[in-house]
């Protein structure tokens, strides 16, 4: 799917046996009630939304663009310049990093694997389920680190390391240069 500046919603239940591209320059895709291998997503200027969604693999490459997900399953390798992500219902894991003025919101219902985060300016705002043991470590070199769990965890400066529950086998790293981390279970 490709849109330049109009909108496009695939609002059809979809279930594809191999990659679905979607890729926008300043227009809307919103896709829901998709199953597929993989979901491959880019956008300069433009929005990207993502609801009921099952995948292996879904990657998105933006540089200036507003990414939403809900419900949303599957390993997530999600790349930004600029623009924002906010994703809830999450069930799997990921790698999320924004190289520039970048807002990271996730949260999770179920966690499969790791979980790294790094935004170079923004925020980064997590939820983990309440089961779930993990270990942790959070570094922000001009913001601060506020996490629900914080009497489990070493904290100095602009630093916070510990194993969270009975049998951590699950790394959650959070990374900031000049934004905050807030880490909720």
């Amino acid at each position: 799917m490709h849109s330049t500046t109009g909108t496009i919603n695939s609002a059809v239940a979809l279930n594809l046996s191999g990659i679905f591209s979607v890729d926008t320059t300043s227009g809307i895709i919103e896709v829901s009630n998709t199953k597929t291998a993989k979901i491959k997503a880019t956008s300069t200027n433009g929005t990207l939304k993502f609801e009921n969604i099952e995948a292996g693999e879904i990657s998105v490459q933006a540089t200036n663009a507003t990414t939403v997900m809900d419900q949303v399953s599957g390993t997530i390798n999600y790349q930004s310049k600029e623009g924002g992500l906010t994703a809830t219902g999450i069930s799997g894991s990921g790698s999320f990093h924004a190289s520039g003025n970048g807002v990271i919101d996730l949260s999770f219902t179920n966690v499969k694997s790791d979980i790294s985060a790094y935004s170079k300016n923004g925020t980064l705002t997590i939820t983990l389920p309440s089961d779930l043991d993990f270990k942790f470590s959070a570094l922000t070199r001009e913001g601060t680190i506020d996490s629900s769990f914080a009497d489990e965890l070493t904290i100095t400066d602009n630093t916070a390391i510990g194993d969270v529950g009975a049998s951590p086998d699950i790394t959650v790293e959070l990374e900031t240069r000049n934004g905050d981390i807030k880490v909720e279970r």
